[in-house]
């Protein structure tokens, strides 16, 4: 009843292997392991990461955005000081497992996380990436899309370190996405009131 690694690397990738090894069980309790597992890992999260950068990368083209060539703004938009007050909530919670050896949990976290920015930031921010021109709403959206993604590159490094490593460099990051100092959480930037309003 031995499944050849090698075949499921192969089929779903390394990174969506390592996912489900990390994220399904804690490390005290007998692992369950099926194909199914790792297809679901590479589902929820390597292809929705994926789908994500894409999403900014394709309309960046389209726009001819290029961050480097527009002032920081400090975000306004509900929906973006809602996902940066998520992505800073999550990273304080990862840390602390990851603080304690606990990978399991700050997995969960990520996964939820990622869920939030494709289906619901990304979603309901569509409008504002469709409209023409690059109006300050549209850049903030795109500044806003692409810290969270270069954050979340160095927030997931360890468990998914080629597609973490390609969606730093692709962004924009300098060197590797390993060589980086893991990410700290802005308290700044979080609104609780803010994330409890958009729960409800």
């Amino acid at each position: 009843n031995g499944i050849d690694p090698w075949e499921i690397i192969n089929e779903y990738g390394a990174d969506a292997f390592r996912w489900a090894l990390l994220s399904d069980s804690a490390p005290w309790n007998s692992k369950r392991f099926s194909r199914q597992i790792v297809a679901e890992a590479k589902s929820k999260v390597i292809d929705t990461i994926t789908n994500t950068h894409a999403f900014y990368a394709l309309y960046a083209k389209i726009d001819g955005y290029h961050p480097e060539e527009h002032p920081r703004q400090v975000a306004v938009h509900v929906l973006d000081r809602w996902i940066l007050s998520r992505l800073h909530s999550t990273l304080q919670q990862v840390v602390k497992g990851l603080e304690i050896y606990d990978f399991l949990n700050p997995a969960k976290q990520i996964e939820a996380f990622v869920d939030e920015l494709s289906n619901w930031y990304v979603r309901r921010s569509r409008d504002r990436f469709w409209g023409s021109g690059l109006n300050a709403d549209k850049v903030s959206a795109y500044q806003t899309l692409r810290d969270v993604l270069l954050t979340l590159a160095q927030m997931m490094a360890p468990y998914a370190p080629l597609i973490a490593d390609d969606l730093y460099a692709n962004l924009g990051g300098v060197g590797s996405v390993h060589l980086t100092d893991y990410p700290a959480a802005n308290e700044s930037l979080r609104d609780a009131a803010l994330e409890n309003d958009m729960d409800a």
